[in-house]
């Protein structure tokens, strides 16, 4: 109140003074004092009470399922080099209501279309996976977890009709609601990925010494794992 009545007092002052002036300069200064009585007024409007009706918003977060996979390139295995991407697309089922996220992910099932491939934000690196290496391959990759516990799960990996099964390393943390299992595939050849690596090295041999192992790493990471319900 003793900051509003005060500023109240310089207003009452300027207005004043304002009329005095408006007599002796001329009419440049009448506008600019004019402008300043209008100023110190209209800030009264704020007091501090209102200012302090104003709220943070906290912006609503979604959880988050990134699919993150290296390949590995070059003949000698003290040489190889790893190239990585993301799969960007992909449609899942988990378990809603669960009482936790491994109840959750017990059973979840996930299809990956393989067209979706991302290889390092590189537009010519994917254009060559997503063209000469998939379509000789499969359209979609459909995964399972038959189990999963704090320390490991076991998922299933079908690719044209053969299924593979993996054991991923589980990492939870609760803290930060973000689960992630890492595994991987030990020999894509086991779904018939011959001619792809065949058509592969035939357009891109050369930046690998013509060899692209047949193993692939993966890593799942949910974010906000809290959030899947919604």
């Amino acid at each position: 109140m003793k900051n509003q009545t005060t500023i109240t007092a310089l207003s009452s002052l300027a207005l004043k003074s304002t009329q005095n002036e408006l007599k002796t300069t001329n009419p440049y200064v009448h506008v600019l004092i004019l402008l300043l009585a209008i100023f110190i007024v209209s800030s009264t409007a704020c007091t501090r009470d209102q200012f302090e009706e104003f709220q943070p918003v906290e912006l609503e977060q979604t959880s988050i399922v990134t699919i993150e996979w290296t390949a590995f390139k070059f003949p000698t295995f003290e040489d190889r080099v790893g190239v990585s991407g993301t799969f960007d697309s992909y449609e899942y089922k988990f378990a809603r209501n669960a009482n936790n996220i491994l109840d959750q992910l017990d059973g979840a099932e996930i299809t990956i279309p393989t067209s979706s491939i991302n290889v390092g934000n590189s537009a010519t690196k994917t254009a060559n996976i997503a063209t000469y290496f998939f379509p000789f391959l499969a359209s979609k990759i459909d995964c399972e977890v038959k189990s999963i516990d704090r320390e490991s799960a076991e998922i299933a990996i079908s690719i044209n009709d053969v299924t593979v099964h993996s054991i991923f390393e589980v990492n939870l943390d609760e803290a930060n609601r973000t689960v992630k299992m890492s595994g991987g595939i030990e020999d894509l050849m086991v779904f018939g990925a011959q001619k792809a690596f065949k058509e592969l090295n035939m357009v891109c041999g050369e930046y690998h010494d013509g060899f692209v192992w047949p193993d692939v790493t993966i890593e799942v990471t949910i974010e906000h794992y809290d959030l899947l319900n919604d």
